[in-house]
């Protein structure tokens, strides 16, 4: 396998790193490091320049009952549980409102696997 600056030097050319290339640059460590995040600063930079663009995002939580239950998120309840809501059309729609009024532009429903 190739050294770090041979890697640094095909990529600026355009090569695209095979895995154990990438895992290579991900385990580098020292003063390589800064030349590897200087490379990629620049294919960034290449690829998309200096502008910077985002959105104003909510989630909007709709139930935390889950018969799932698999602690994945880490937020799923029984229906029993202390915590446990389902909130109704007219419930989200407020939260909806809500997120409007604060200028979001991107609202993500989230929910548990409800039963």
């Amino acid at each position: 396998m190739a050294d770090i600056a041979t890697l640094i030097s095909d990529v600026l050319e355009g090569h695209r790193l095979t895995e154990p290339e990438a895992t290579l640059l991900m385990k580098t460590k020292g003063r390589d490091t800064l030349a590897i995040l200087n490379v990629a600063d620049e294919m960034r930079e290449r690829r998309v320049g200096d502008v910077v663009t985002y959105v104003r995002n909510q989630n909007l939580h709709v139930t935390n009952i889950c018969k799932n239950l698999c602690g994945f998120c880490g937020f799923g309840r029984k229906a029993t549980d202390e915590g446990a809501y389902c909130h109704d059309k007219a419930g989200i729609q407020a939260q909806a409102k809500l997120a409007y009024e604060r200028n979001v532009t991107e609202i993500c429903l989230l929910s548990g696997v409800h039963p």
